[in-house]
């Protein structure tokens, strides 16, 4: 009698600690919600309340385990263990932790006891399947994890250890398969995601690896490799702007190598994050101060920087180390040109020419500063090379012409006028400077066709050349006045007046085109307004005494 009350309380306590610990259930909820702090604490407050029971150690386990806590968590496994050997999810964890800790043949040994409580458990062999690959048997590895992935076609580690099993015997394709499966049943995998991405990455395929990374990197931010390694693609994609980007915060990080450093330069440089790439620069300089690549791309940042002064700087350090390239020195010669430096500037634009004879751009650069300097001889000579070598290059044509004008070589001037129209018709300047070659030969009727032409290809974008198309009025207006059309000159003097009322031979040419007309009131006013703006005007001195006699 005694010893049949004695299994009654037994089995009352039994059903006790299965039933009647509400942290436990509170606890296993908390998991549940990924809430670990909250279980932890519901948890380790059950083993206070219940600590013979078997239950509360193994889920405080779970717990420890999810909060990386593997000695803590084999402890409380091993207390679940001592009050009931029976639960396989002990033998579960004590090997999880053996083998975090490298500990392969105990990690083993624990999966395997547990396998003879329950054979056909898919967590006990899955984990049993990760044993086998860390003593290098993937082939019995893969037996043991398809059979868990069979039982359990919902479990994620299964795929994962079959990933990591057909890595190891170098079928990577397969390997993808199962990772892919693996993150398809379970997308908050960091570890997993980053195994798939580098397995496409040996698969070369860059685009998925590209994906698989970005969807790493939002998840896990604080992956040591990631960004690296997705900032490699990048690179070697040349995606210049995606691997600056990703690389950053990875050289945000201490002790990063100059090969790191190197890649985020060229990236920042060749996306045009010019400061940046100063940076970077910088700090590869610091770590191998002969890096003559470091050395160009802080010179040229400091160009687009627009920090002339250190660019200058920076090339004359380069040129003791490496022979300055047609990239250089042209970006040079734009450093020298905003220090007003232009003798400089030119004799660098000469050494690029030098480099690169046929290329046309070149010579217009070097042509277009010749011209500022007024050398216009030089500067001429520089343009023909331009459209020889391009024979459609329209502006070498028109600054040829403007050499030539202020050269007083007008027939030539009008010559390559004229072919720049040909080639483009509607080329504003063209027609100006056309105009402008014909006034100077004295072809007035020529000049003041070319300049109604320019008149009409402007109207629709007169602010833009207001000034110019003053200047076309007012010489249309003086042709009028020639050929004594003095209502045309009037109407078109006065337009050029109104768009640019600070011009003297415009006043000037207004009052004799109305003192031609008899309007003498209107042409002293005119006249006197020329006196206002050059008090020593003899034109309009003359004008004024035959009208008002001798002042």
């Amino acid at each position: 009698m005694r010893r049949t009350l004695w299994a009654i309380v037994v089995v009352c306590a039994g059903n006790l600690s299965l039933q009647g610990q509400p942290q436990v259930e509170q606890g296993k909820e908390f998991l549940k919600q990924k809430k670990i702090a909250e279980a932890l604490a519901v948890l380790r407050q059950a083993t206070q309340l219940y600590p013979r029971s078997a239950d509360s150690w193994l889920f405080l386990a779970k717990a420890q385990i999810q909060a990386s806590m593997p000695d803590s968590a084999e402890a409380s496994a091993m207390k679940a263990q001592s009050l009931d050997d029976e639960i396989p999810d002990t033998y579960l964890i004590i090997s999880q932790v053996q083998l975090a800790k490298k500990r392969s043949k105990e990690a083993y040994d624990a999966a395997r006891a547990g396998m003879k409580i329950k054979k056909d458990y898919p967590p006990l062999l899955t984990q049993f399947g990760f044993t086998l690959l860390e003593l290098d048997s993937a082939d019995a590895a893969v037996v043991v994890l398809t059979r868990a992935k069979e039982l359990d076609p919902k479990n994620a580690g299964a795929f994962e250890g079959l990933g990591d099993a057909y890595t190891k015997l170098g079928v990577t394709a397969f390997a993808v398969e199962q990772y892919a499966k693996s993150v398809e049943l379970d997308s908050l995998q960091p570890k997993v995601l980053y195994k798939l991405a580098k397995t496409y990455l040996k698969e070369r395929k860059y685009n998925d690896a590209v994906k698989v990374y970005s969807i790493l990197l939002a998840l896990d931010p604080s992956n040591p490799n990631a960004p690296l390694e997705l900032g490699r693609i990048y690179y070697q994609a040349k995606r210049w702007a995606d691997a600056a980007r990703t690389l950053k915060a990875f050289v945000e990080r201490p002790n990063v190598s100059i090969d790191v450093w190197m890649m985020y330069m060229e990236s920042a440089h060749n996306s045009r994050q010019y400061k940046e790439a100063v940076k970077a620069a910088n700090e590869v300089l610091k770590k191998n101060p002969k890096s003559e690549k470091a050395v160009r791309i802080l010179a040229h940042s400091y160009v687009e920087e627009k920090e002339y002064s250190k660019a200058v700087d920076t090339y004359t350090q380069l040129q003791t180390m490496d022979t300055l390239k047609l990239d250089d020195y042209k970006r040079l010669g734009r450093a020298y040109s905003a220090l007003k430096q232009d003798e400089q500037t030119i004799r660098v634009l000469k050494e690029a020419v030098k480099l690169d004879s046929m290329n046309a751009s070149l010579y217009g650069d070097v042509g277009a500063l010749l011209m500022g300097l007024k050398k216009f001889e030089e500067a001429s000579a520089m343009f023909e090379k331009r459209f020889l070598l391009d024979s459609t290059a329209v502006s070498a044509y028109v600054n040829y012409g403007m050499c030539m004008m202020a050269l007083e070589n007008y027939d030539e001037a009008s010559a390559k006028l004229k072919r720049a129209i040909e080639l483009n018709p509607k080329y504003e300047p063209a027609y100006y400077n056309l105009a402008s070659a014909y006034m100077g030969k004295q072809s007035y009727k020529e000049a003041k066709r070319a300049f109604e032409d320019y008149i009409k290809l402007t109207d629709s974008v007169e602010v833009k050349y207001k000034k110019e198309r003053a200047a076309a009025f007012k010489f249309i207006g003086l042709v009028h006045l020639v050929d004594k059309k003095y209502e045309d000159a009037l109407k078109s003097l006065k337009k050029s007046i109104e768009l640019n009322g600070d011009d003297v031979n415009a006043h000037l040419w207004l009052a004799q085109t109305l003192h031609s007309m008899q309007k003498k009131e209107e042409a002293i006013k005119e006249y006197e307004k020329v006196l206002k703006m050059d008090k020593d005007n003899k034109e309009a001195k003359k004008g004024l005494e035959m009208l008002k006699g001798p002042q």
